[in-house]
C-alpha cells in the first residue's frame, strides 16, 4: 500500500482522478499538494509516491507496483517516464519512497541519500495524460 502525493503540472491535460486510478489497487489515499515542500514523508503506509496531475502509469507499470512494494531491497524506486514519441525520449526519476524519507525542498531527491538503496522499475512507463 502507498500514499500518493499529486503535484500540479504546467500541462493542459490534467486529471488527478486519472493519475490516482493509474496507480491501481496499491493506493490507500491520494493527496493533492501545491509543492514538494508540502509533502509529509511520515505517512501511515510503508511507501509514498509523487506524481504530477498530468501523469499516469501505464498498465504494465501498474501491475509492477505490488511486487516492488513488497521488495525489501530498496528504499527509493525510480520510474521511467516517456517524454516524447521517439524511441529514446525518456527520463528516469525517483518517484516512490519508503515512509520517513524526506525530500529536498524543490526536488524529488531525498535530503540524505547516505545508505539508501535505489532501484529502477524496468516494467512500464509513466506517461503524460493525452490532451483531448
Amino acid at each position: 500500500m502507498l500514499t500518493l502525493y499529486v503535484l500540479p503540472s504546467e500541462g493542459n491535460a490534467t486529471n488527478i482522478i486519472k493519475t490516482a486510478k493509474s496507480v491501481g489497487n496499491v493506493l490507500k489515499q491520494a493527496i493533492p499538494v501545491k509543492c514538494i515542500s508540502e509533502i509529509n514523508s511520515d505517512v501511515e503506509t510503508p511507501w509514498y509516491a509523487v506524481l504530477y496531475d498530468n501523469e499516469v502509469a501505464d498498465a504494465q507499470l501498474e501491475e509492477s507496483f505490488r511486487p516492488f512494494l513488497v521488495f525489501k531491497g530498496a528504499d527509493v524506486l525510480k520510474l521511467y517516464k516517456r517524454i516524447g514519441h521517439g524511441p529514446y525520449v525518456f527520463s528516469i526519476a525517483p518517484r516512490i519512497f519508503r515512509s520517513g524519507i524526506r525530500l529536498r525542498e524543490n526536488s524529488l531527491i531525498p535530503e540524505n541519500c547516505d545508505g539508501l538503496k535505489f532501484e529502477t522499475v524496468l516494467n512500464g512507463w509513466l506517461e503524460n495524460i493525452d490532451e483531448d
